[in-house]
């Protein structure tokens, strides 16, 4: 698969996660890990989403967390960064199927200039899908991994980044 990302504020897009997450913007991460902290040390984001009433079974929720490794004085526009990041997804789709996934991810963004950089980034999800039948049915559980890199080249003012995800071709 492969992810073409333009910061347009009208442009909203996901592809294998809930579409509950409607602000792309703010998960890019999910997609394109080499975009992780580009504009901050440290980022956190944390959505929630269910219906009320007899729908309320149904509810995905994300957090996810990234921060530099480079110590603050010594991060600097002259100075590569590097970055880590861990996130939790989970989808449950009413009483008998839950999708689960764990992501880990790592970004190196180098300066080109004083407001250019490029940066490169990896990631690997561990993916689980649920399925608990009534008591006359049968239940079960999988669990596999994915994978996937991306680049950016980016500035304050524009993106341009490539993402390959799911690089192993996972199937449960």
């Amino acid at each position: 698969m492969v992810i073409f990302y333009l910061p347009f504020d009208n442009l909203k897009a996901q592809d294998n996660f809930s579409e509950s997450f409607f602000d792309f913007n703010k998960n890019i991460q999910l997609h394109m890990p080499s975009i992780a902290c580009a504009e901050n040390d440290l980022e956190g984001n944390v959505a929630y989403r269910t219906y009320a009433g007899k729908l309320s079974i149904i509810r995905s929720y994300y957090a996810d967390l990234n921060f530099n490794l480079r110590k603050k004085e010594s991060s600097s526009s002259e100075h590569s960064k590097h970055v880590i990041g861990l996130g939790f997804y989970n989808d449950r789709e009413g009483d008998y199927f839950t999708k689960a996934r764990v992501l880990a991810r790592y970004a190196v963004h180098i300066p080109l200039g004083e407001d250019l950089f490029f940066s490169g980034g990896a990631s690997f999800h561990l993916i689980n899908y649920n399925f608990n039948a009534s008591g006359s049915g049968a239940s079960g559980s999988s669990w596999t991994w994915s994978s996937g890199v991306s680049t950016t080249i980016y500035s304050s003012s524009f993106r341009l980044g490539f993402s390959f995800n799911a690089l192993n071709s996972p199937s449960i």
